[in-house]
């Protein structure tokens, strides 16, 4: 798949402010030594997970971390029937938008219950998972293979694992409810998306919607 332009992590910023795809579309991407380490936490937790050799570069301190990461999902998901790590979604039906995607750090089927879990190694601003749009999209894309291969949910968990900041923050929805959100999320996906057909100079003004999160 190609690049996402409406990524997940970005939905707090695009479902609110349409006009922020087309302005932001050719800025490109750039790397920081946090990025970088977020990078390196995911691929340790992978490891551990799938039992691969560690990655070079990792301290005690992120071992410890993510360890007790590793040890919280196995003990939330106890007796699942199948678990899923660092599982490429495709969002494209959930958004009405051709190739998008996102993935999920660690996806489970407990029950008839849904899990994501969602890696945060960074140490700044707490993040919660309710009401989290980047996690609910995430949710949308899981259920959506879930429901795919048989599987039959009626609630769906959303965990935050921001490890160096609490301990996991949890919130629970039922499937209509996710849904719901969902046809939000499509609705103000269809808006950005339409943005994109004028020059740069011309969007129009009733797009734009400026704020200290977007």
């Amino acid at each position: 798949m190609s690049h996402s332009l409406l990524s997940p992590s970005a939905a707090h910023r695009w479902a609110v402010c349409a006009a922020s795809v087309a302005m932001s579309k050719d800025c490109g991407e750039t790397d920081s030594e946090y990025a970088d380490e977020g990078t390196l936490a995911h691929t340790l937790a992978a490891a551990i997970f799938n039992k691969e050799a560690l990655p070079s570069g990792i301290t005690d301190e992120m071992r410890e971390y993510i360890e007790t990461y590793v040890e919280n999902i196995r003990i939330m998901t106890q007796g699942a029937t199948f678990a899923w790590v660092e599982q490429t979604l495709d969002l494209s039906e959930v958004l009405g938008v051709p190739d998008q995607s996102g993935t999920g750090d660690y996806i489970a089927i407990v029950g008839k219950e849904l899990q994501v879990h969602d890696l945060k190694y960074g140490k700044g601003v707490k993040v919660s998972a309710t009401n989290n749009w980047q996690m609910i999209l995430y949710a949308l894309g899981a259920l959506e293979l879930v429901e795919l291969l048989g599987y039959e949910i009626e609630t769906v968990k959303l965990v935050i694992h921001q490890v160096r900041v609490s301990e996991p923050d949890e919130c629970l929805y039922t499937v209509a409810e996710l849904k719901e959100i969902g046809e939000f999320l499509r609705k103000q996906a269809k808006s950005a998306i339409e943005v994109l057909k004028y020059p740069s100079a011309m969007v129009p003004e009733s797009y734009f919607c400026p704020g200290e999160k977007q």
